[in-house]
């Protein structure tokens, strides 16, 4: 089975949590993404598992009835995190689908980036050339960071031989990355993946 993992949750340090954020995207901005986030997954990706990893505070969003709804229907696949630990270490979540031993393939994705026919013909090559790490670039402000936390894929057997959850989280706790400051995904994968 080849899945594509989300993180959606609510952290008190995310720049749309904060008091000085427009009252109209305060807490809000992700969830807006929910419902054409699944049409678009199931149009370009519907061979592969939807996969949403989540933290209990956005329970409260009328669209995590939906996602209910939706994992009821077979079209994704929740799984509850309990509270983010922090910023970008939610972020990390993505990853955890490479340790179930029936995934194949895992690709990380941000909420807010919906899936193009571009991108699933990108994925494609990088399946065809066979290499263990996919790492996507589509903006000039991608430049100069190897993986991007929401742009990069894995062949799950490859990462499982290289770490399990518990190594990733000793490796995360002892990697002096703060993990609360945008970025600390991106900084970790590249660590890790050889990219920094």
């Amino acid at each position: 089975m080849n899945v594509i993992a989300y993180a959606f949750y609510r952290s008190p340090k995310s720049e749309y949590e904060r008091a000085d954020c427009a009252s109209a995207t305060r807490g809000n901005f992700f969830r807006t993404y929910i419902r054409p986030l699944v049409r678009a997954h199931h149009s370009v990706w519907p061979d592969w598992e939807l996969r949403i990893h989540h933290d209990d505070r956005v329970r409260e969003f009328p669209e995590f009835a939906l996602l209910e709804r939706y994992e009821a229907a077979g079209l994704v696949r929740l799984v509850a995190m309990g509270e983010a630990p922090s910023l970008t270490g939610a972020m990390l979540w993505r990853l955890l689908p490479a340790f179930d031993p029936e995934v194949e393939l895992l690709l990380c994705r941000d909420l807010d980036s919906l899936p193009q026919p571009r991108e699933r013909v990108a994925v494609e090559r990088w399946i065809a050339i066979g290499k263990p790490i996919s790492g996507l670039h589509d903006s000039t402000s991608h430049h100069g960071t190897a993986l991007l936390g929401g742009m990069c894929g894995f062949r799950c057997d490859w990462l499982r031989h290289l770490m399990t959850p518990e190594s990733m989280r000793e490796a995360m706790a002892i990697s002096g990355i703060d993990f609360d400051r945008k970025g600390g995904d991106q900084h970790f994968l590249n660590a890790i993946f050889g990219g920094d």
